[in-house]
């Protein structure tokens, strides 16, 4: 049986102006120690990003969806490990971060784990907003007409 040990080493988090999380990376150190060997350490960090899809006809916003991945340091550098898929965009993100360790532990030692991950299909999407239709066009600003009377080329200072 493997012996695995974790911790967090740090974590970055990021809110919008409402004060709502949007983006969470934390990463970890990591043993694992396979019967009478020398402990294997490792790295793997946790991204979760609250990301906004934006419709490119007419550039509104069609929805968020969280996107949660578990990647793992290599001598290559940081390569995707493991996906989470979160059962809704509202989905708390330290919950998510909780299951990301689960399933890399699981991954790590090849061990099952208990709990099963299960994403229910999502509801129903918001009708998509017809396009509005440009605003009528304003007849140009006539200009007066030119006449072909010449106006005598002194002004008139009288008046002063």
């Amino acid at each position: 049986m493997a012996i695995y040990e974790n911790r967090l080493l740090f974590r970055q988090t990021r809110y919008d102006e409402n004060n709502s999380l949007v983006a969470l990376e934390s990463t970890w150190a990591y043993t694992i120690q396979l019967l009478d060997s020398v402990p294997i350490p490792g790295r793997y960090r946790c991204r979760i990003i609250n990301v906004d899809f934006v419709d490119p006809d007419n550039m509104t916003s069609i929805g968020t969806q969280l996107v949660c991945v578990l990647e793992k340091w290599t001598n290559e550098g940081w390569i995707e490990c493991l996906e989470y898929m979160p059962t809704s965009a509202t989905q708390d993100f330290y919950s998510i971060e909780d299951e990301l360790n689960v399933m890399f532990k699981s991954f790590t030692t090849g061990v099952k784990t208990s709990d099963e991950f299960y994403s229910p299909a999502p509801g129903p999407r918001p009708p998509r907003k017809k396009k509005e239709p440009p605003p009528p066009k304003k007849d140009p600003i006539p200009e007066p007409p030119h006449s072909d009377t010449s106006k005598p080329d002194s002004p008139d200072f009288e008046w002063i």
